[in-house]
């Protein structure tokens, strides 16, 4: 996701959105290597030979914009790449926001093209801001090489939780005078209004008699393992601990719609763990319409509180003032959650699937929605707080373009 201009701390046609850089694309003979190595079992190999491909696309794309940077050239290139190197050389300032894919396990479909971007932009005599980014965990020499050799002129490197990408970025030696916490930019998502997230309950033929209703995200893997066979059970026995205990009603939330795909099948996973409830008359589903992401922030504001496995499921609850509840499973999501939850001081609202019970779960989500207003208040402070934040490097930028600006009319 690349910052576009809206207008407000950019006036003109100062920031362009970068396109999405197809990088992955090897050739036809390299690709077919690859997978004919992997199925003799030869994965180190065809391994290596994926990584030199990577590497020489990287060099390829450098090397056009050297050329550009000296020529005013762009030279034979693929037409992704071209187009590239073109878009890049006529924006003012490389401004790359958010992610939590900066790790070992997005290496070839993300930290790869971001490293790369990253440079492209320097090469260019673009500066370059990151902001909203979660880095690790990154254990990989190739990962930490990428991103180290990615970031080292980059003028702002802003990480999106409280500690661990900061101390990640350092460790593997960012010059840490670049590399701050600032908070994610999803803190900043406008609500499509409370009343939007109404009417949206209501078409979706959502039951509203006066109980409280909690919104549930369910997503059933980590991208490195698939928990259903676990997950789908204990979510679905939390959520009828909580029907009996509260005496609420569910109503299941997708936060991405991404159906071709074998992750991210959220509504799908939603309904699996609905086929093990026993309280089923008290479950409502989103899924007749696709909604935006100020749309479902607007369904959340509109609920009690909401429990859930996905990332921005959490940011979307918290910045609305609503108690937030973090399933996880495996080190991936522990860190998203950990890194998230630690600005709200509330490590007590996410667990483990695999380390806690479902009657601690209840009882301390039941505490926390009958405290709800005090909560809210709180909550909301924190999120003006971090918008302060979040708003650093697009001010850096924006100063940045403006002393660029005064320079050349000095000189004019």
């Amino acid at each position: 996701m690349y910052h576009e201009d809206d207008g407000s701390l950019w006036p003109g046609r100062q920031l362009v959105p970068s396109p999405t850089l197809y990088l992955l694309g090897a050739s036809r003979i390299v690709s077919s290597s690859v997978n004919f190595l992997r199925r003799i079992s030869l994965l180190r190999l065809a391994a290596c030979l994926s990584h030199l491909n990577l590497l020489s696309r990287a060099v390829r794309l450098l090397f056009a914009a050297k050329c550009v940077k000296v020529c005013g050239a762009v030279p034979l290139l693929d037409p992704v790449g071209c187009e590239a190197i073109q878009v890049l050389r006529d924006c003012d300032v490389v401004y790359c926001s958010g992610g939590g894919n900066l790790n070992d396990l997005w290496l070839r479909q993300e930290l790869f093209p971001r490293a790369v971007i990253y440079r492209l932009g320097h090469a260019l005599g673009k500066p370059v801001f990151v902001s909203g980014q979660g880095v690790g965990p990154l254990k990989s020499r190739l990962g930490i090489w990428l991103l180290k050799w990615g970031a080292k002129h980059v003028k702002i490197f802003a990480c999106r939780d409280m500690e661990e990408s900061v101390a990640q970025m350092r460790s593997i030696g960012v010059a840490p005078e670049i590399v701050q916490a600032f908070g994610d930019d999803a803190t900043d998502l406008r609500s499509a209004g409370q009343a939007r997230g109404d009417a949206i309950l209501r078409s979706e033929g959502v039951l509203r008699d006066g109980s409280p209703l909690l919104a549930v995200h369910v997503r059933l893997t980590n991208y490195v393992t698939d928990f259903r066979v676990t997950g789908a059970p204990f979510t679905a026995s939390l959520c009828d601990s909580l029907v009996e205990q509260l005496n609420c009603r569910i109503v299941f939330i997708p936060i991405t719609h991404r159906w071709e795909r074998s992750y991210d099948r959220d509504i799908g996973d939603a309904f699996e763990v609905f086929s093990h409830m026993i309280h089923r008359d008290r479950v409502a589903f989103i899924c007749r319409a696709t909604y935006s992401p100020g749309e479902m922030k607007a369904i959340i504001s509109s609920c009690s509180g909401l429990i859930g496995y996905s990332y921005h499921s959490w940011v979307f609850a918290l910045t609305s003032g609503r108690p937030a509840f973090g399933l996880f499973h495996g080190e991936y999501f522990r860190k998203k959650s950990v890194g998230l939850f630690a600005w709200y001081n509330h490590l007590d609202w996410i667990w483990d699937i695999n380390q806690t019970s479902v009657e601690h779960m209840v009882t301390t989500i039941s505490a926390a929605l009958q405290t709800s207003s005090d909560h809210k208040e709180r909550l909301d402070d924190i999120t003006r707080s971090l918008l302060r934040r979040v708003e650093r490097p697009v001010l850096s930028a924006a100063d940045l373009q403006a002393c660029k600006k005064q320079e050349v009319q000095g000189h004019s």
